[in-house]
């Protein structure tokens, strides 16, 4: 039973600083979904829990549109004699507070889920991208978004 409900950001506050989630919050609603995963055996939460990783080593932490929407040909790849890894970057488009947004995914992302994402096209979504819908899809996100958040 809940005794409180706590203040949950949500997605209709607009032109509002909303704060970030903390990296332990994050991998308890990632948790979350993977025991999802597990109970439902539903594939759209296996998806979901790479897409709130996607997040996190983007440094968003925000389900939107423009990150479900993203598209193999926003990643661009550089190489760098001194790391062992890729350097990975994504650009988003027409967020809420900037026309682009461009950062470097983390290391631990690049090296889990970068060798995937070359096996798409340039033009498919990155996640779910069978889903032509993807106001649809992002409401189904927002609203397990809040149910995630409310149990932390």
């Amino acid at each position: 039973m809940i005794k409180a409900i706590p203040i949950i950001p949500t997605f209709s506050r607009i032109n509002e600083e909303v704060p970030p989630y903390f990296p332990k919050d994050i991998k308890q609603i990632r948790n979350q979904i993977m025991e999802e995963y597990r109970k439902t055996e539903d594939r759209f939460f296996l998806v979901l829990y790479d897409y709130i990783g996607f997040l996190s080593a983007l440094k968003i932490n925000r389900a939107g549109l423009n990150s479900l929407n993203v598209k193999k040909f926003q990643f661009s790849e550089a190489k760098d004699k001194e790391f062992l890894h890729p350097i990975v970057k994504c650009k988003l488009y027409n967020t809420k507070n900037k026309d682009r947004i461009e950062d470097v995914l983390e290391p631990w992302f690049v090296d889990q889920y970068y060798p995937k994402l070359l096996k798409c096209n340039s033009d498919d979504y990155i996640f779910m991208p069978k889903e032509k819908n993807r106001t649809k899809l992002y409401e189904r996100v927002r609203k397990l978004w809040k149910i995630f958040y409310v149990f932390l």
